[in-house]
């Protein structure tokens, strides 16, 4: 390969690329509140 500069380079070895895109379950998922006034686990669409 030459690039606009015409530096020159061998072709780099063959690689094999995996991509893993199973989507995990979250089942366990939970947002704790730590500051205070209001803490505790929050609900969904819980602000405090």
């Amino acid at each position: 390969m030459t690039d606009v500069a015409g530096n020159t380079s061998g072709h780099s070895p063959d690689f094999v690329l995996t991509v893993d895109t199973t989507v995990a379950p979250i089942s366990d998922l939970q947002v704790t509140d730590d500051v205070a006034q209001h803490t505790g686990p929050l609900t969904s669409g819980g602000l405090m």
